[in-house]
């Protein structure tokens, strides 16, 4: 009876150990951000003032949202590793109808 028990608990466990490894990397996927990712283009920005300003810009829609990431490279446990971290608090420079223009720098 206790070689049985065993027996079950054993295959149990490994099949249980079996599922999570199959799954990790989905798993760890998922809890990952999805970001998009772009290359700050350089637009002119022009107030009412008729003030002129060329920087970085970035679709207005995406600030909105609370979607902008910083993408850096840093080391982490002596590896070096690609993180994307919410930029929050970002001031607005000029704008025009599709573009903000990066005021501040990222933190």
């Amino acid at each position: 009876m206790k070689k049985r028990i065993v027996l079950i608990v054993s295959v149990l466990f490994y099949a249980g150990m079996f599922f999570m490894t199959c799954t990790a990397r989905t798993l760890h996927e998922a809890k990952l951000p999805h970001v998009k990712v772009l290359n700050l283009e350089y637009e002119l920005f022009i107030d009412e003032e008729g003030n002129q300003s060329f920087g970085a810009a970035f679709p207005k829609e995406w600030y909105r949202e609370g979607e902008i990431y910083k993408i850096s490279n840093v080391m982490i446990n002596d590896e070096y590793r690609t993180i994307a971290r919410r930029v929050d608090g970002l001031e607005l420079g000029m704008e025009n109808e599709e573009y903000g223009e990066k005021w501040d720098r990222f933190q």
